[in-house]
């Protein structure tokens, strides 16, 4: 991919992050399991490129920046996307 990527997520406890992560390098290290349901998130690209990102929260909805870990991620990269 050319950079560093590392997901930053919670996955539902019915649904396993996807093998591609892994396949393409893509740290889940700092993903963590939670018992409720799975969040669900559509990325459309059209023909010039140009992409549209829909997320339906779930599981990433219990993620909190009060949380030390959390603070830690989003201070730790250049770049975080929402």
């Amino acid at each position: 991919m050319g950079a560093q990527v590392t997901v930053w997520s919670a996955w539902s406890a019915t649904t396993l992050p996807p093998t591609d992560y892994e396949t393409n390098s893509i740290g889940l290290e700092r993903t963590v399991e939670i018992p409720e349901l799975s969040s669900t998130t559509i990325i459309m690209v059209d023909a010039n490129a140009e992409n549209t990102i829909v997320v339906v929260l779930g599981t990433n909805n219990q993620l909190r920046l009060a949380d030390t870990t959390a603070r830690t991620i989003v201070t730790d990269y250049y770049v975080l996307l929402t």
